[in-house]
């Protein structure tokens, strides 16, 4: 065993090399420079430098070594991927911010104001002046758009009466008398029939009675077919959800006093058009009714005709705008028993019904 010495140890207890060289007597080694490939020295292994500096000259043999460049698209592909959720998040909250106004301003838009509203009562905007607002009377109510089937004139020539005679009279106010409400006679007057409650053959009888009527007024009427509709003694003209985009067909079927209070008493019929003014100013007829009481179906005929059919004619001439005539020679003399058909004041009035404006705008 060795005697102790004060020789200078490393943690491990081993005496350095330059120790034993000074204790030797033997110069140190040079600081020699690294190589890139590593080097052998004093029996260790260099490890390769990753940089020279330029303070002292570099050795023959040797070239610097240029260190890597940093990968700065990993790291903005990283600092992309890390704030990525933030960016999502602050785009979601903007467009829902953006939602929400824009519910906010609609909502309050549509509820307080109406490009309608305070138009003069009975008239109303004709399509495309709002876009695509639907058109409103002055009341509210929505309209169909304007012209439908409207032709730039008349579907059928003017009829002119067979006699001339005055005893007629029209349903419009006594200031426009020399004007009467008509129905456009540049498109064509639609009409449904309901069968309920109604005899065999009605159908046909309908159709010969507005044969009459289109005849003595030169008014084209186009038949719909058979519905179901209830009578209603204030029926819309406009009923967008039973007959589309348009006004409502003329209803003509039986009916009693209990759903229509104006068939109560001895009245056996009664019928109308529904007039709208628009903005031209003149009035038409653009839809209406024809009901005829139940209980002419026990009444007797005569010479095989239905009593209900000279009361049919009767309410096809309310319709188109004639009013009752204190002639009981003419069809419109308000009791039944007396005309069965049209007479001469009746087809007078009835060729000035059929002579109104084309209505464009209703």
């Amino acid at each position: 065993m060795t005697a102790p010495d004060d020789f200078p140890r490393s943690p491990t207890g081993r005496v350095p090399l330059w120790v034993q060289d000074e204790v030797a007597g033997r110069p140190p080694a040079p600081t020699a420079w690294r190589t890139s490939g590593g080097v052998e020295q004093g029996g260790r292994r260099t490890s390769t430098p990753r940089s020279w500096s330029g303070a002292d000259p570099m050795p023959a043999g040797w070239s610097p070594v240029v260190p890597d460049r940093p990968r700065r698209g990993r790291r903005r592909a990283a600092r992309r991927r890390s704030r990525h959720p933030r960016g999502v998040a602050v785009l979601t909250v903007l467009v829902v911010l953006c939602g929400v106004w824009w519910s906010w301003s609609l909502q309050n838009r549509h509820t307080t104001s109406d490009p309608l509203a305070g138009l003069p009562t009975g008239f109303f905007e004709p399509g495309g002046v709002f876009g695509d607002q639907p058109r409103r009377a002055s009341d509210g109510s929505l309209l169909p758009p304007a012209g439908q089937e409207e032709s730039p004139t008349r579907l059928l020539p003017v009829v002119s009466p067979v006699a001339v005679s005055d005893e007629y009279a029209f349903v419009s106010p006594s200031e426009d008398a020399l004007r009467p409400y008509g129905w456009s006679p540049c498109r064509p007057v639609h009409y449904v029939v309901d069968l309920t409650g109604a005899p065999a053959g009605f159908e046909e009888s309908v159709g010969v009675a507005v044969v009459e009527i289109s005849t003595a007024t030169g008014l084209l009427f186009v038949d719909d077919g058979m519905v179901i509709e209830a009578a209603n003694p204030v029926r819309e003209s406009y009923q967008p959800a039973v007959y589309g985009d348009r006004w409502a067909p003329v209803l003509i079927r039986f009916a009693d006093d209990l759903t229509v209070p104006g068939l109560a008493g001895d009245t056996v019929g009664q019928a109308g058009g529904s007039a709208m003014t628009g903005p031209s100013g003149i009035t038409h007829y653009v839809s209406g009714t024809v009901y005829l009481n139940v209980e002419l179906l026990g009444m007797p005929g005569l010479g095989g005709v239905p009593a209900y059919l000279p009361v049919l004619r009767h309410e096809l001439g309310h319709l188109v705008g004639l009013d009752h005539i204190e002639d009981p020679s003419q069809l419109m003399y308000p009791t039944t028993g007396f005309a069965y058909t049209f007479q001469a004041g009746d087809l007078a009035g009835l060729s000035l019904l059929g002579q109104a404006a084309c209505a464009p705008d209703l």
